[in-house]
């Protein structure tokens, strides 16, 4: 049988697994923006990997939006909180 502790804190969970989110949509605010460097990686891949992690934090889809843009003459994601 398993024990169950009373009012007891478990810390702050930032995701089912333990690991803290790769990018920082909690601390946005709607029209808050950032960059993501490929670093080699194909765009779709990234960008797919954007919007599991915002569905993770946020518990649905249509949070966020994504756009190809020029950084440097190399390829980046801007990622913008839409709600």
């Amino acid at each position: 049988m398993i024990k169950i502790d009373k009012a007891k804190p478990v810390g702050e969970v930032h995701n089912p697994r333990g690991r803290p989110p790769k990018y920082p949509f909690r601390e946005m605010e709607v029209g808050d923006s950032f960059l993501v460097d490929l670093d080699g990686k194909r765009i779709e891949g990234v960008r797919q990997s954007v919007i599991i992690c915002a569905r993770s934090v946020f518990g649905g889809p249509g949070f966020i939006s994504t756009k190809s843009v020029m950084k440097s003459g190399e390829k980046a994601l801007r990622v913008t909180r839409t709600k």
